[in-house]
């Protein structure tokens, strides 16, 4: 994908360089867009088994429903 030249011009002089540009591969075709992608899936799988898996509870001594708290006004 790179390319160099070389031009010799005399002074005060103009010249036209043309030069074909390739074309970039679409987003979808390149590496990192994948690699976002499977890292967006895996931390979705992660966040979703933590969050769904039930656990077991653990024994407390608060009464389920059953918290005083106090009210505070500003």
């Amino acid at each position: 994908m790179d390319s160099d030249t070389t031009v010799v011009i005399e002074a005060a002089a103009t010249k036209r360089v043309t030069a074909k540009l390739d074309r970039l591969p679409p987003v979808y075709k390149r590496w990192w867009f994948w690699t976002a992608i499977g890292g967006v899936v895996a931390v979705s799988v992660a966040v979703s088994a933590a969050v769904l898996i039930p656990r077991a509870t653990e024994v407390g001594d608060i009464e389920p429903g059953q918290i005083a708290t106090q009210s505070v006004r500003f």
